[in-house]
């Protein structure tokens, strides 16, 4: 798993110079800007302590890209995400 582990920054930052150029964010619908919402919300609220409680680090990586892309998309598309904090 370790050799893994070393490439998904790399992978990382690929898939998100990739999804910023495939969505940009002021060109999201509403109903895609409710769904960024949810998903941003949600993802904090399950998704954080499923990756907090795992044995490795890589699904806390590829959680905290997904939030940069939606925050990104909401920057870009001028709405704003619910407020949820989450620490790892």
């Amino acid at each position: 798993m370790e050799g893994f582990e070393l490439y998904v920054p790399i992978l990382i930052q690929a898939a998100e110079q990739l999804l910023d150029k495939l969505v940009p964010g002021e060109r999201l619908t509403e109903l895609a800007r409710k769904i960024v919402r949810s998903a941003y919300f949600e993802s904090k609220n399950w998704a954080a302590e499923a990756a907090a409680n795992s044995k490795t680090t890589v699904d806390d990586a590829v959680l905290l890209s997904f939030w940069r892309q939606c925050e990104d998309a909401a920057e870009e598309g001028g709405f704003e995400l619910p407020v949820f904090e989450v620490a790892f």
